[in-house]
């Protein structure tokens, strides 16, 4: 590999840091927003671990979890980004992690 092409790859794996760093932050501030607007959730999202996961399409949590796609994350506003954690955050104050059972996922969040 040539010098240009190292340099090539090494601003590409920057630019990408600096992605995943954008959406880290906007992810904070969805939890911020969370704190300081709707209190009654602080109890379920402080004790959610927030994960990267390149392998999911948006954003999903399992009651333990928060993961977020970072590509998804920085192609919402910020606004976009602290309804949708407020939307997770509405699935455990809700129950829904808990009441799937055997039902369909993909129709199980549509409907709750």
């Amino acid at each position: 590999m040539s010098k240009f092409d190292a340099d090539m790859m090494k601003s590409a794996d920057e630019l990408f840091a600096e992605a995943r760093k954008k959406a880290k932050q906007k992810i904070s501030l969805g939890h911020d927003y969370i704190y300081d607007y709707h209190p009654i959730g602080v109890p379920w999202i402080a004790k959610w671990k927030v994960v990267e996961d390149l392998k999911i399409p948006t954003m999903c949590t399992n009651g333990k979890v928060l993961k977020y796609n970072p590509e998804f994350t920085n192609r919402l506003t910020l606004n976009a980004v602290k309804w949708v954690v407020l939307h997770e955050a509405m699935h455990l104050m809700l129950g829904h992690h808990i009441r799937i059972g055997d039902r369909n996922h993909l129709g199980w969040n549509a409907a709750t």
